[in-house]
């Protein structure tokens, strides 16, 4: 489910209830809105371009200039030294996975290469019972965190030429499985990968997804240090954190500390070939993140991964916004890459909506959250219930106040989840139960 919002404001331009209410200034209110010029979004991952929605002058609109003075940058790799990508993504190009063209060898690929672990790796496997210093947790993670190194070929008005890059990863198992961002490998001609021992090794791609920004590469060997994943989903704001990764492309290693700012940030990133791609569920965090660091680890005082450093704010006058992708999110992706080399079966709700403004909320007395406009036949939602003119006000307990929020749920689960929706409809509050189904 897409929001029709780009970076600069989120419309909230809505409708209200229509079939379901009654009243004649809520008739009037869904009537004018729905005769208005702007389309609605589906819930799909991959929908089309919605409609220029009508723009809500702003209370105060010194935030909007501040808002379009922050630009969030990709941090993943620097090109021909220090030079880095300055803003978004490559573009998306599936075709450069190097994923074995046999579902069920790459389905056994973990299975069946599981070797026993030296000493070192069950040391980052188990888990302390008690807090780690940032000294103690570097002397053992920085084992498993890499340097990726790329060549990718690039277009120039003096023709196609070779460019360098930088980033970092994370490796997960003990066969050399390592997960980075996708936007630090996408359409690499080669990638390599310097441990902290100083051995390097070249890799090869087990899988990509551009939605969630992650792909999954992996080099030949066995008994590599990993870490182990930890529970995102109990990370709060206040909790101490380590980064680790490859600054600027030469600084292998490095190791920052900081706090959790904040959880469950959705933020939208230009990409180079100027969409826009929102990024939802984020930790945000102070410890210092710079370019050259995608991929690269964020870590709990207990040693373990919590997250894929992905991005920073940057801004004349900013400071300490970084952003990582927690595990929460990581693992059903890694999952899905490792077995098919891509994501399947992402989980799917079947509706189209909008977010419930303030001032919609106040005059026509609804509660925040998503107005359904439409109920896609035979999805999910249809099959639980849900019709035109509800409003989905939380989903397991989760207050959802814009589609970002939901897409924010739904990127955590997996078809065939079950989830719990609170709607409201006709001035009462239901809830209902719906598996998700999945959009391939």
């Amino acid at each position: 489910m897409e929001d029709n919002t780009n970076t600069t404001y989120r419309a909230e331009y809505t409708v209200s209830e229509d079939s379901a209410t009654s009243g004649n200034d809520k008739a009037k209110a869904a009537s004018a809105a729905e005769a208005a010029n702007y389309s609605t979004s589906s819930d799909c991952a991959h929908s089309g371009e919605a409609g220029s929605p009508k723009k809500l002058k702003p209370k105060f609109p010194w935030l909007r200039i501040l808002a379009m003075m922050l630009v969030c940058v990709l941090l993943g790799g620097a090109v021909g030294g220090l030079t880095v990508h300055e803003i978004g993504m490559l573009p998306p190009n599936s075709s450069n996975s190097k994923h074995s063209e046999n579902d069920s060898s790459v389905t056994n690929m973990l299975q069946n290469a599981q070797p026993k672990a030296t000493e070192a790796a069950k040391t980052l496997l188990k888990k302390d019972s008690k807090l780690l210093t940032p000294a103690q947790i570097g002397e053992k993670a920085s084992l498993a965190v890499v340097a990726i190194n790329t060549r990718t070929r690039v277009q120039s008005i003096f023709g196609q030429a070779d460019a360098e890059g930088a980033g970092s990863g994370v490796l997960i198992s003990p066969d050399g499985t390592i997960v980075t961002n996708n936007h630090v490998i996408n359409n690499a001609t080669s990638i390599s990968v310097n441990l902290a021992n100083g051995k390097k090794y070249d890799a090869e791609i087990v899988g990509q997804d551009p939605t969630t920004d992650l792909a999954v590469i992996k080099i030949k060997g066995k008994n590599f240090p990993y870490l182990s994943m930890g529970d995102s989903a109990k990370v709060k704001m206040g909790d101490q954190v380590v980064a680790i990764g490859n600054p600027l492309g030469e600084l292998e290693g490095s190791l920052t500390v900081g706090y959790i700012s904040a959880t469950n940030r959705n933020l939208s990133v230009k990409e180079d070939d100027g969409r826009v791609t929102t990024m939802y569920g984020l930790l945000q965090t102070d410890a210092a993140i710079n370019r050259g660091n995608s991929g690269g680890a964020l870590i709990n005082m207990y040693g373990e991964l919590i997250g894929i450093n992905s991005m920073k704010t940057s801004a004349v006058g900013v400071e300490g916004l970084g952003f990582a992708i927690p595990v929460s999110t990581v693992r059903p992706v890694v999952d899905d890459l490792v077995k098919y080399g891509k994501v399947k079966n992402r989980p799917s709700i079947g509706i189209t909506g909008r977010a419930i403004s303030d001032e919609v909320a106040r005059e026509y007395e609804y509660p925040k959250g998503i107005y359904v406009l439409s109920v896609l036949k035979g999805s999910p939602a249809e099959k639980a219930g849900l019709k035109k003119g509800d409003v989905i006000t939380a989903i397991n307990g989760k207050s959802v106040a814009s589609v970002a929020d939901i897409n924010g749920i739904k990127v955590q689960l997996k078809a065939g989840d079950v989830i719990k929706v609170q709607i409201y409809r006709n001035g009462d509050q239901h809830e209902v139960s719906l598996t998700l189904a999945g959009e391939n």
